[in-house]
C-alpha cells in the first residue's frame, strides 16, 4: 500500500470592496507561492484577473472596478501552479 502524497501547493488571496464600485485583491502569499504560476479572478462570473505579467510580491494588490450593479459580489480566485494543478482560494461573497 505504498504511495505518496501529493504537494499540495498553498497560497492566499483576500478581497475588500473599498467602495461601491472598487474590489481590492490582495496577496499574501504562503508555502506555494514559489510555484505559482499565474492568478484567475471572476466577480459575478466576470473576468478580474490581475495583469498577464503579474508575479505576485506578498501583500501585493490589484483591484477591478466593478459597476457597482449589485448590492453583494460573488468573488472566486483560482491559483494554477507550476505542476498544472489548479485551486480555488477564494470563494466569498463580498
Amino acid at each position: 500500500m505504498g504511495g505518496s502524497i501529493p504537494q499540495m501547493n498553498l497560497v492566499v488571496v483576500t478581497a475588500e470592496q473599498t467602495n461601491s464600485t472598487v474590489i481590492d485583491f490582495t496577496f499574501m502569499g504562503g508555502p506555494g507561492t514559489g510555484s505559482l504560476r499565474y492568478l484567475n479572478a471572476t466577480i459575478d462570473g466576470n473576468p478580474a484577473d490581475p495583469l498577464s505579467d503579474y508575479q505576485p510580491d506578498v501583500g501585493s494588490v490589484w483591484t477591478y472596478v466593478d459597476s457597482g450593479s449589485f448590492p453583494r459580489n460573488h468573488v472566486v480566485v483560482a491559483a494554477t501552479f507550476d505542476d498544472g494543478s489548479d485551486q480555488v482560494i477564494l470563494d466569498t461573497y463580498i
